[in-house]
């Protein structure tokens, strides 16, 4: 696998403001790379995304709903607000058990993907194809390698060992539009910013001032973009290298 096409970039929406998800869409275009961004609620932003070039899936928050009614009113609640056909899954709660994936892939004809499986600080390439029993839909799970979430509150391992052991893959790397305006260094800009404002959709700009730094997450987010691969290459070169 080459390194144009060993790196995918994913972005989690997590209720972030219109001006945060615009200023990741320019900074995503600045350096022509495509995206697979992770949608969670309704707003003009989720066509924009689309119209960008870049792939728009679903982002449930299935740690809620343990019961299939709640299962489908969360699938239905996004299909609506978010995507109405996307093909690509990622579960909030880092995982999706068979209940979970059955109902999302029996009731999205059009899913393909499910990147809900998170491997911190490895290099593992996880991805299987396997068939839902109930309705003998073939799906493929690919895992993901970092996120800026768990590295803000130190859980994975230094900014300076970043570049040479994640940006070489194939590796995929998540991001959130919080993280990356606020170029955050440690995960308490978020709690300062959620604690005041109650949701980060209600972030303004001029609210960041406090807390926006430098070579923090915004640095590491425009290292990543520019070996970022298109969504497409990264999921064939994959597949050519069978099940993990």
């Amino acid at each position: 696998m080459t390194k144009s096409n060993s790196l995918l970039i994913t972005i989690d929406i997590d209720w972030a403001a219109d001006w945060m998800i615009e200023d990741v869409l320019n900074t995503l275009d600045k350096y022509s790379c495509q995206a697979l961004f992770f949608g969670t609620h309704k707003t003009p932003m989720n066509h924009e995304v689309i119209r960008r070039g870049h792939e728009l899936g679903i982002h449930p928050n299935f740690r809620l709903t343990g019961e299939n009614h709640l299962i489908s009113n969360e699938i239905q609640r996004l299909l609506e607000d978010v995507n109405s056909s996307p093909h690509f899954i990622r579960s909030h709660c880092l995982r999706t058990d068979t209940l979970q994936l059955e109902q999302s892939f029996g009731e999205i004809a059009t899913l393909r993907y499910d990147l809900s499986i998170l491997t911190p600080g490895t290099s593992i390439i996880f991805q299987a194809e396997r068939k839902l029993p109930k309705t003998n839909r073939m799906i493929r799970q690919i895992n993901y390698h970092w996120e800026d979430s768990l590295f803000l509150r130190g859980s994975i391992e230094s900014p300076m060992r970043f570049e040479n052991r994640y940006l070489y893959g194939p590796t995929a790397l998540n991001f959130h539009p919080i993280h990356i305006v606020t170029d955050a260094i440690s995960f308490e800009c978020y709690a300062r910013l959620k604690q005041r404002h109650g949701t980060i959709s209600a972030v303004k700009r001029t609210d960041i001032a406090a807390c926006a730094n430098k070579h923090g997450i915004g640095h590491i987010f425009e290292s990543a973009i520019k070996q970022g691969a298109r969504v497409d290459d990264y999921l064939m070169n994959l597949e050519s290298l069978g099940d993990y």
